[in-house]
């Protein structure tokens, strides 16, 4: 039986613990969030026959010896620190993305990874949906020729994006930039299926959508999925104070090969649209997430050839996939390296676009990638 504790309480979490009690195999032990509602719901939805004990601090639960893994899925700025004690108390770790918000977090998690030689599993879940599955095999299965250029956006819609400025993730001190709190995803997406991390990049954004003179002008914007996800401490999502994340930005970005494209991203449309196209030599592919959509042609087609899914959730039908591959890895003795170094690129690209929008200017992570060690 392999003992997993928890440290955050919210949906995310709620669901991948659901999905790893049903294999069986996996027993919850512990869990911790400052806010004893949470870990009320936590334990409402897995059932009241299992019964975690309730930590008193995080730092009680990292220090409990019965546990095997430890699954982080706290506010962003606590993620690197908690991740690090972790894997020093000899734990497995699971971390949910991104992994750190400062460049100096992301390389001293992974020194202490490789130090210790545990495992640090990340949560990209949108590498899991069959959507994105898909499209990575048919670039290796199909002449599309190398990429030439991407273009990539993330509009999401006016509920989500009034549910992110109504908790914690609006506080650029604990979440990061909207481009690490919100596209990591896109971002990791980008370097998956173009085979090279982002090396450098240059943003524009701010806040345009959310601020107090659009409080008329955009109405409550509750929605009862949203609602019942938590962790919400204000009633209305317009409101201006210092420090708070951006709601849209347009980046341009540079991968270590070569290959260059577009990220745009807004927090409210009334047309929400997650989507991928790769320019290749000899070919075009393209995915939309929300519509479950997968466009492609290559020069020896004729005509264009069309894939749809029907998920039910806005991460393509990842949440399982993710889940069963964290149960592998689990029984696994595998160090999966690899997953962490992408992971830990994809955190970095974030962080460079967040401080693009602050300085108004190229930022080069270069070095910093240089410095990860890839053995």
């Amino acid at each position: 039986m392999i003992r997993i504790g928890v440290i955050g309480c919210g949906q995310r979490m709620r669901s991948l613990a659901r999905e790893l009690v049903g294999f069986g195999d996996i027993s919850l032990k512990m869990v911790y969030d400052p806010q004893p509602g949470q870990v009320e719901r936590f334990v409402q939805e897995l059932g009241q026959s299992m019964r975690p004990r309730q930590a008193d601090s995080w730092k009680q639960l990292v220090e409990n010896k019965s546990l095997d893994w430890v699954l982080i899925g706290s506010p962003n700025a606590h993620h690197a620190k908690q991740a690090a004690a972790s894997l020093t108390a000899g734990k497995q770790v699971f971390l949910e993305k991104p992994l750190a918000v400062t460049m100096d977090e992301c390389l001293e998690l992974m020194r202490v990874q490789e130090e210790t030689g545990s495992k640090l599993v990340t949560g990209f879940v949108l590498r899991w949906s069959p959507l994105y599955q898909r499209m990575h095999r048919l670039l290796s299965e199909l002449d599309f020729g190398p990429v030439v250029s991407f273009q990539a956006c993330e509009h999401i819609s006016y509920e989500h994006g009034a549910y992110m400025m109504r908790g914690w993730r609006r506080d650029r001190s604990i979440a990061g930039s909207y481009a690490l709190e919100k596209c990591v995803h896109d971002l990791d997406l980008i370097q998956w299926m173009t085979g090279s991390p982002v090396c450098a990049v240059t943003a524009l954004g701010g806040r345009k959508i959310y601020i107090g003179k659009n409080r008329e002008a955009l109405p409550i914007l509750k929605d009862i999925q949203w609602e019942e996800k938590g962790n919400l401490d204000l009633p209305h999502p317009c409101f201006d104070e210092p420090d708070l994340v951006e709601d849209h930005f347009s980046a341009l970005i540079r991968c270590s090969s070569g290959i260059s494209g577009v990220l745009q991203a807004s927090a409210g449309s009334t047309v929400p649209l997650r989507r991928l196209s790769l320019h290749c030599l000899t070919g075009w592919i393209e995915a939309e997430l929300y519509s479950g959509t997968l466009r492609y042609r290559t020069c020896s087609m004729e005509h264009e050839k069309l894939l749809s899914w029907s998920f039910n959730d806005l991460h393509g039908g990842g949440d399982a996939p993710l889940a069963a591959g964290l149960h592998l890895s689990m029984l696994s003795r595998e160090n999966e390296r690899q997953q962490m170094i992408e992971g830990v690129q994809a955190t970095m690209a974030g962080i460079a676009l967040g401080e693009s929008m602050d300085r108004r200017e190229w930022i080069d992570i270069s070095a910093q990638l240089g410095l990860i060690d890839y053995r």
